[in-house]
């Protein structure tokens, strides 16, 4: 879904130079990422620890990508 999160989350990946591209993932390709998170309008990121038998860590780009959403959304609670 093309929500506001997931517009936010691509503006800061890309205001902070990370490679990121929009595109529909097959099953191996998703399987085979070191990281993965998922977007929505209440929780913000959140982190994929698992799926299937596949476990994932929060790693640097889901970490980054979270701190700078919660900075966003402190300085928007701030004005």
């Amino acid at each position: 879904v093309a929500g506001v999160v997931r517009a936010q989350v691509l503006a800061l990946a890309r205001a902070r130079g990370l490679d990121c591209r929009e595109r529909r993932l097959t099953p191996a390709e998703v399987e085979a990422a070191d990281e993965l998170f998922l977007t929505n309008s209440v929780i913000g990121l959140w982190p994929v620890n698992r799926l299937g038998a596949r476990t994932y860590p929060i790693g640097n780009v889901t970490q980054i990508i979270q701190a700078a959403l919660a900075a966003t959304r402190a300085i928007a609670l701030a004005l």
